[in-house]
């Protein structure tokens, strides 16, 4: 095989790579939207009872938080699979991509704080940078420059609240969490939905 023949072959496995990565980022709106609207409703209220609440109950809400978006994500990608159950390379690339970044982020949220690795005041600025990099990935293998844009917008938040670390972190978080990770959602799940009606 020449090198002309082997470039083809190698520029069509990275299309395919791409338009598969489409279909998985066009199906991912639900986990998004979960995500996105427990965390932020999480953050709202970290933000509300922090002052005066027991940090007892804000670590029990953290973790019923996270218990049901994880249990979300394992529900609507049993639904998934079952729906579709032909695996891509690019749906495992990208799954195996967001199960290590919610992963990561549990293990920061939880453990760094617990284990007096990271303070509270800066945990906000390192889970968005965390998020920038699942995003920004996302977007690489999508093909998807406004998935990229959303990655390079959390790390620009993560900048913000790593210079500017504070309380007020966890309402740029909440914002950027709707703005970044639930509106998107929505609008992939709007896309998904037209896809289907159209197939």
């Amino acid at each position: 095989m020449d090198a002309q023949t082997q470039a083809r072959e190698d520029l069509a496995a990275i299309r395919r790579l791409m338009e598969g990565g489409q279909r998985v980022v066009n199906h991912a709106g639900p986990h998004f939207v979960a995500w996105g609207l427990l965390t932020s409703a999480a953050l709202v209220l970290t933000y509300v009872l922090g002052r005066d609440g027991d940090a007892r109950l804000i670590s029990w809400m953290w973790a019923a938080a996270v218990g049901l978006g994880w249990l979300a994500s394992i529900g609507l990608t049993v639904s998934g699979v079952r729906r579709a159950p032909v695996s891509s390379a690019s749906g495992r690339l990208l799954g195996g991509l967001w199960i290590g970044t919610g992963v990561t982020l549990t293990l920061l949220g939880f453990a760094g704080p617990a284990g007096g690795a990271l303070h509270w005041s800066g945990l906000t600025g390192v889970l968005a940078a965390v998020l920038g990099t699942g995003f920004f990935a996302t977007g690489l293998v999508a093909g998807s420059r406004w998935i990229q844009a959303a990655g390079g917008a959390w790390w620009a938040g993560s900048l913000f609240m790593l210079l500017w670390p504070g309380p007020h972190g966890l309402l740029v978080t909440a914002a950027l969490t709707l703005v970044l990770q639930t509106i998107p959602g929505l609008v992939l799940m709007l896309r998904a939905r037209r896809a289907v009606a159209v197939a």
